[in-house]
């Protein structure tokens, strides 16, 4: 490498980025020839564990003829001719071995920390993706391939079949394997579940703003939860701002990455006291909000039993065959009910359902409509709740939208009769805003 380069642990990647040129880039010969090539590591950190558990390498080439003009290695692979072609694998080669060479020492000082490695994927080819040059100079380096993941962009259109074959032989040789920039796009998830990787990365831009935009996060939301469903690790990189970091930790996110860690730190690539901190207090936030959101379900939770066993007190006082005037009357004394009916020990609905129209604007009767008398209930998980356990006399559901008024709801299941005999069973739905 030419001797001009910049000390880059004076960077943040931020700081790196930065100092991209506009202008047209060098051959990638001259880059080849001189091995022009600098990296530096971006934290890859686990709140729950408290600390950094990879590091991803960003690889820079470095413009020959000016050493402080650093380039994306994308923008040379997209910008290389018909005729340049052949210089794609042996680029990508050296971006590697950089990237290894650089990693060697850290890993080294901390040897359970993860490696991200890029691979480009144009370079994926039917004589190229089943090479052992990676392998090989993992081995040179005396590196652990259990402890490098292979991670591929799918920021361009990609073949996937070639990625594909890439991941399988690369797992065979204990590498993890990584997709990074995965979207919510259907054509994504579909990839993903073919090439399960062990690991992935969601796109910057879906990440950037997720705390301040519904459709970011209900986007978010279902991609987590298809690749969770798969048994893969999920990173929220594009981190920049606690409140985003927050969001995604209440989704699930496994890991965070991005600016909110990495910028402005100017000493050391790696355990920065500030970078702890700044981790530290998301966390305590983390702990209050979640312990925030318990406390309102447990206060949610005791004001449903309340009005559950106000409704059984009411109703105890005559037999369950004249109830149906009594439901009528509790529908009006208590307004956080939607709908009030009976079962009978089959979960049969024995009784209209007493609903408040209060509760159910009329351009959504449609849609929404309270169930009629012989319905079966026998399915609902109140029912089997309290079936199985004779001894419990109440079953408060989670909240779940109301098909019968299209409201977020709980359903509060009361045992009125006698568990050898006859058992009847109360349904209350209340409406969680009226609670």
């Amino acid at each position: 490498m030419i001797s001009e380069l910049p000390v880059l642990e004076d960077f943040s990647k931020d700081d790196i980025l930065d100092k991209e040129g506009d202008a047209s880039h060098p051959h990638p010969f001259y880059i080849l020839e001189q091995k022009s090539v600098a990296c530096f590591f971006e934290p890859v950190l686990s709140v729950q564990k408290m600390g950094v558990i990879g590091l991803e390498t960003v690889r820079l080439a470095v413009d020959p003829f000016d050493p402080s003009r650093l380039i994306k290695p994308r923008d040379l692979f997209q910008n290389m001719t018909a005729e340049d072609s052949h210089l794609r694998l042996p680029l990508d080669r050296l971006l590697w071995q950089k990237s290894l060479e650089a990693f060697f020492p850290l890993q080294v000082k901390a040897p359970h920390l993860l490696m991200f490695l890029d691979v480009e994927p144009s370079v994926l080819e039917e004589s190229t993706v089943g090479s052992y040059h990676l392998m090989i100079q993992v081995r040179n380096m005396e590196l652990d391939p259990r402890r490098i993941v292979v991670q591929l962009s799918l920021a361009e259109q990609v073949n996937p079949w070639p990625i594909q074959r890439f991941v399988e032989f690369q797992r065979g040789f204990g590498f993890l394997t990584s997709l990074k920039d995965v979207s919510s796009h259907p054509h994504h998830l579909d990839f993903l579940s073919r090439v399960n990787p062990d690991m992935v990365k969601v796109e910057d831009k879906l990440v950037r703003g997720l705390a301040g935009s519904r459709e970011k996060q209900a986007d978010f939301l279902g991609f987590l939860k298809k690749a969770h469903s798969l048994g893969i690790l999920v990173t929220a990189g594009g981190i920049e701002s606690e409140e985003d970091a927050l969001v995604a930790l209440e989704f699930g996110t496994d890991l965070v990455q991005g600016k909110y860690f990495s910028k402005n730190y100017k000493k050391g690539p790696v355990f920065i006291l500030n970078r702890k901190s700044r981790m530290e207090f998301l966390a305590s936030r983390f702990k209050r909000r979640l312990q925030g959101r318990a406390d309102r379900d447990r206060d949610l939770k005791k004001r449903c039993d309340a009005v559950a066993a106000s409704l059984a007190a009411c109703l105890s006082k005559n037999p369950a065959g004249d109830w149906a005037g009594d439901l009528l009357a509790l529908s009006r004394s208590f307004p956080q009910l939607e709908c009030l009916y009976l079962l009978n020990a089959e979960g049969v609905q024995v009784t209209e359902t007493v609903c408040s129209q209060h509760h159910i604007p009329e351009r959504k009767c449609i849609l929404f409509q309270p169930s009629p008398r012989g319905t079966d209930h026998s399915l609902r998980e109140f029912y089997h709740a309290l079936h199985s356990a004779p001894a419990q006399r109440r079953y408060l559901t989670e909240p779940y939208l109301s098909m019968s008024s299209g409201n977020l709801c709980v359903t509060a299941a009361i045992a009125v009769g006698d568990p050898s005999g006859d058992f009847p069973i109360l349904c209350a739905d209340l409406n969680v805003a009226k609670v």
